[in-house]
This record gives structure tokens, C-alpha cells and sequence, in this order.
């Protein structure tokens, strides 16, 4: 899982990442907060009105998140889910992970085991970049040499997925090493890219992870 809380107006991020451990291929899922004062601050609140209508995005009260949204999710989807890893960015995470912290504890985990910090930065999120993009590209040649799209990640059907595709471009870093992250296409208040970030975060936790998973 992929966690990222906002300090000023963007969304408040989770996305959840599973692999089939016989195929390789991987599924992504998500939900995001927005606040109640960025909401009706918003110049596309209709638009975010409608999906939180659909349940694909959800309001927390006042003009902060409240830290226990998002861990009365993880603990909702725990009931049929086992989560293996949380990774978020340090940068204003502190009220959330500790609810997140005092809920594992709560429930006989170990903390310091399950939640790792992902930083969102050049270094770290440039190999995530060229993984993803292989898993969106890949393909399987045909006997007759044609190669037809066979992707390795799949996306769930939330109308953010593309929306937030739709508002990226890949920077890349002045250092001279040719790191890429995804950021904001611009500079607009309607434009969010928190979610694809975290899908990010989450596939870094994965490969941290990976071997450590035996299936069941």
C-alpha cells in the first residue's frame, strides 16, 4: 500500500497493489480523500461531487485529514486483504502513521516490520518509472512476428486512474543522471497526480518485498 497525505490542497492518496503469484501480473486499486474546504474550493467540485457520489472518492470533514480515514480503510479491507507493507512519503505523514502505528499494534503486528518510509524523490522513484512503464508496454510475439499487448499491471475501474494519468509528465533530474518521477503537468489547482504517484510507492515496497512472498 502507497500512502501519501497532502499539507495544501491535493488529494489524500492510498493505492493498493496485489500480485498473482502464479502469473506475475499485478492488479492496482485505490482510494483518496479530498477535504470538505478544498472541495468547495474547488473549480471542478461538480466533477468531484459525481465521484464521490459513485463512492470512488471521499470527503473528510473541515479542512484537514482526519487521521482515522484512512486507517478505518486499511482496517475495513483487512477483513479479506493482507497487507504486507505500508510505504509513505515522511513529508507530513506523522498524525496518520501514528493512527496507522496504534491500529497495527492494536491488532498484534508489528509496526516497524509493515510501514516503511518511500521517499518521493528522483533517486528513489526512477527505476519504479522504467519498471512500470515495461509492465504497461509489454508484449507477447505471435507465431506470425506480430507482438500483441500483453501488460503485466492491470488497473482498477476508477474514473481517477486516467484522469490522473492524464495530468503527469516525466521530469527528469538536473543532476545529469537521467532520473525520472512523475509530477504535475501544471501548475492549476485541479491538477492531481497523487495516486499515480503512490502506485509508484507501492510497487518500490513490492520489489523491497519480493521473495519474502511464498504463495499460499
Amino acid at each position: 500500500c502507497g500512502m501519501d497525505f497532502s499539507m495544501g490542497d491535493d488529494l489524500h492518496a492510498l493505492v493498493y497493489l496485489a500480485k498473482n503469484l502464479r502469473t506475475g501480473e499485478f492488479f492496482a486499486d485505490m482510494d483518496a480523500w479530498i477535504t470538505e474546504q478544498t472541495l468547495n474550493d474547488s473549480p471542478i467540485k461538480h466533477m468531484y461531487l459525481e465521484w464521490i457520489k459513485r463512492g470512488d472518492l471521499h470527503v473528510s470533514p473541515g479542512a484537514t485529514l482526519q487521521p482515522t480515514l484512512p486507517v478505518d480503510r486499511i482496517a475495513q479491507l483487512s477483513s479479506h486483504l493482507l497487507f504486507l507493507g505500508f510505504g509513505y512519503d515522511p513529508y507530513n505523514a506523522k498524525t496518520v502513521i501514528n493512527a496507522l502505528t496504534q491500529w497495527l499494534c492494536d491488532v498484534g503486528l508489528d509496526p516497524k516490520t509493515l510501514i516503511k518510509p518511500v521517499r518521493q524523490n528522483f533517486a528513489t522513484y526512477s527505476p519504479a518509472v522504467k519498471e512500470f512503464d515495461y509492465m504497461v508496454k509489454r508484449g507477447i510475439q505471435q507465431p506470425d512476428g506480430k507482438v500483441t499487448p500483453n501488460p503485466m499491471i492491470h488497473l482498477s475501474p476508477s474514473p481517477l486512474w486516467p484522469w490522473e494519468f492524464g495530468n503527469c509528465q516525466l521530469a527528469e533530474s538536473t543532476d545529469g543522471m537521467g532520473n525520472l518521477k512523475p509530477v504535475k503537468a501544471n501548475n492549476s489547482p485541479s491538477c492531481k497526480v497523487d495516486n499515480v504517484q503512490m502506485l509508484l510507492s507501492a510497487l518500490i515496497l513490492h520489489d523491497m518485498a519480493d521473495g519474502s512472498i511464498q504463495p499460499t
